[in-house]
């Protein structure tokens, strides 16, 4: 395996086999590796180690490992690791094939739910959101005349970073949409890397502060806090520089700090502790708490103006439970951290109810509503009524190509007009 792949590769992998699996899966695993395809073993080993950050369950690393297995493999897939594993498979290999190159924002809406369609199990989202990562963060320069890093990028700031949000793995939609950026505006990109590296003695020092003023009120007051502090990711400081029509240099709500507390009532007590140290921006406090975001991301935000020298500096304050932080940073790959981790039993539960099956049926309830969607040849993704047949399909194409329709089929099989 080394021979094919870098030695560091395979140290990451193994190195998160060790630490994230039991005995009996490990050799599962390893079994897995034996089948897996040579020829694209970088990208799978690759992939499987971001799996492995989201603590994903064994099945899913082997399914990843076999996405490649040659054509007819699916019978000895399930009889060897599974049937969960076999239709992990199959799922991977039927959404293999999308692409959003150079589509209007319709047609990438679409192409989600095209993706949330045609899978039974919301893991093969996930594979592929972490396939897509692995190929951002390894996409060259631009070779053959038929290989575009900028079109690549596109398709994941587009398609796969709207989809890491919609599943509520924050850290995973960040880094999409800065490697994203980095190859559509490298310019902004390098501009926005060289300002940010600048101020960072200076915005070090201004978080440290504030992080010791906090900590040192809330423990005046009982309650036990963790403080972080963090630059906004580069994309949002690129829609930022957009949206006000300001050079990054002259933006100053760059700076951020979170804390975490151990209940709901320490972070309304937290708020109003913020507060009173320094005044909020009319407006620019949102309580995702009580009003929840639909990807269950959880949080209290606001902006308050802190005293810097002689002038005043923006800053915005996320507080949450270290619960929701979790949640917030890994979405529905939580379930399975959980789970895996034998933690808290009642957020295991609550974890089952929400990002389950019920969770995948929720979101096509929410996204497909009243609509098929159907391929065209091309790769073009077309929106119907549910109820639609071949011959509004084939009606929706062309009326030439609707008075002429004698057959159809749909998922290589042949089906009636009917």
């Amino acid at each position: 395996m080394e021979s094919l792949v870098s030695a560091g590769l395979v140290s990451a992998f193994t190195e998160k086999i060790t630490a994230n699996y039991s005995a009996e899966d490990r050799e599962r695993i390893r079994q897995a590796l034996s089948w897996a395809e040579p020829h694209s073993l970088s990208q799978t080993l690759g992939v499987a180690v971001i799996l492995g950050d989201l603590n994903m369950d064994a099945d899913t690393i082997i399914a990843v490992l076999l996405q490649n297995s040659r054509e007819g493999a699916a019978l000895a897939v399930a009889e060897k690791f599974g049937k969960d594993t076999a239709l992990m498979v199959e799922g991977i290999t039927r959404i293999a094939d999308i692409s959003a190159k150079n589509k209007t924002n319709h047609e990438a809406e679409n192409i989600r739910k095209m993706l949330f369609a045609m899978v039974s199990d919301i893991r093969v989202i996930l594979i592929k959101l972490a396939d897509k990562l692995y190929s951002m963060r390894t996409l060259a320069a631009p070779g053959p005349a038929d290989f575009s890093p900028k079109a690549i990028a596109q398709e994941c700031l587009d398609i796969y970073a709207p989809l890491a949000d919609r599943l509520g793995i924050s850290w995973m939609k960040d880094e999409l949409e800065d490697l994203s950026l980095k190859h559509l505006n490298r310019e902004a990109f390098l501009q926005i890397k060289e300002i940010v590296s600048l101020k960072k003695g200076e915005r070090r020092d201004f978080l440290e502060k504030v992080r010791l003023t906090i900590t040192a009120e809330a423990k005046a007051a009982g309650i036990n806090i963790e403080v972080e502090s963090r630059a906004k990711h580069f994309y949002s400081i690129y829609q930022k520089m957009r949206k006000r029509n300001k050079a990054v240099e002259d933006l100053y709500d760059l700076l951020g700090i979170r804390i975490l507390c151990n209940s709901i009532d320490d972070c309304y007590n937290l708020l109003g502790l913020v507060h009173r140290l320094w005044k909020p921006l009319d407006g620019r406090f949102k309580d995702y708490i009580a009003m929840h975001k639909a990807n269950g991301y959880q949080s209290l935000h606001t902006t308050v103006m802190v005293s810097a020298g002689d002038e005043g500096r923006l800053l915005e304050i996320q507080i949450r439970t270290r619960e929701m932080h979790h949640i917030a940073e890994y979405g529905v790959a939580s379930h399975w951290f959980y789970k895996h981790k034998a933690g808290n039993p009642s957020i295991v539960n609550r974890l089952e109810d929400g990002f389950s099956e019920s969770f995948l049926e929720d979101i096509k309830r929410d996204l497909l509503k009243d609509s098929i969607y159907v391929f065209t040849p091309q790769g073009k993704v077309i929106e119907l009524p549910i109820g639609s047949t071949p011959i509004d399909f084939a009606y929706h194409i062309h009326s030439a190509v609707g008075d002429h329709c004698a057959g159809a089929k749909a998922n290589g099989s042949i089906i009636p007009l009917s």
